[in-house]
């Protein structure tokens, strides 16, 4: 297992993108994403060796029964064995927020879900996805 990246909800994307870049970051630029068929977008870019990921509405947040603040959402894990993975934080208590979905992006196609753990944190857990 192996930290993938961070993602943040933002009200904008074009003001997070001017901040990052005054931040140094390495803005790769502006990405849809299709979360199980449904297109959003996506604001990538590296902040020295960590990747951060940048939406105005995140996948999973309809699916939760709070509303999502605007700030750092979750973290990224990328797994060798999903399944086994998910039945693991599913025993260890992980609320099942979204997923397994397949996600389709420009940098890669992949299985995740996403799990609020017993203290209130989200995760995102997946592994990669052979391309159609």
């Amino acid at each position: 297992m192996k930290l993938w990246n961070v993602g943040g909800k933002v009200a904008d994307l074009d003001l997070e993108e001017t901040f990052l870049r005054a931040m140094g970051a390495d803005v790769v630029g502006r990405q849809p994403v299709f979360v199980d068929g449904e297109e959003g977008e996506l604001l990538f870019t590296q902040v020295g060796d960590t990747r951060v990921l940048v939406f105005e509405e995140v996948n999973y947040e309809r699916a939760l029964d709070h509303p999502l603040k605007n700030g750092w959402t979750h973290i990224v894990f990328e797994v060798d064995d999903f399944d086994v993975t998910f039945e693991r934080l599913s025993a260890a208590g992980g609320r099942v927020i979204q997923g397994p979905s397949v996600v389709d992006a420009t940098f890669s196609r992949r299985k995740i879900a996403f799990f609020e753990s017993p203290g209130g944190c989200i995760y995102e857990v997946f592994t990669e996805l052979p391309r159609d």
